[in-house]
């Protein structure tokens, strides 16, 4: 069947598709499972707005899984930023080291030269 005889058909079967809908709507349930296969289009319609319906309920809901874990990221980037130890060093602080590298936890280690880490880089110093 060629594009032009498709053509002609599908526009034959649209004329009967509404009185044929009428007297389908007018048979009792128990015929109604005939009626429909002779005609299989009404299968198929009602599968085909059953699947688009079910398309559009599951592209909501991905889209607002979606939405809520983009929101769980943001929040957790901004935690992780401002838990970094650049931002610790950014708010003032500084990291304080042995010149063999071990950080200086407690006063009384801090004796001698030292190594001094600040938000923008480092320095030597001496502490008494």
């Amino acid at each position: 069947m060629n594009r032009r005889e498709f053509l002609r058909t599908a526009s034959a079967a649209s004329v009967f598709a509404a009185p044929f809908q009428r007297l389908a709507s007018a048979v009792p349930n128990g015929y109604r499972a005939v009626i429909q296969l002779t005609n299989p289009e009404v299968l198929v319609d009602a599968r085909r707005d059953e699947v688009e319906s079910a398309l559009q309920r599951a592209r909501r809901a991905l889209g607002g899984q979606l939405d809520r874990a983009g929101d769980a990221v943001r929040h957790l980037a901004v935690q992780v930023r401002s838990l970094s130890p650049q931002a610790t060093l950014d708010r003032g602080y500084a990291v304080v080291r042995t010149p063999d590298g071990t950080v200086i936890r407690d006063a009384d280690q801090a004796a001698g030269p030292v190594r001094i880490r600040v938000a923008r880089g480092e320095f030597d110093a001496t502490v008494p």
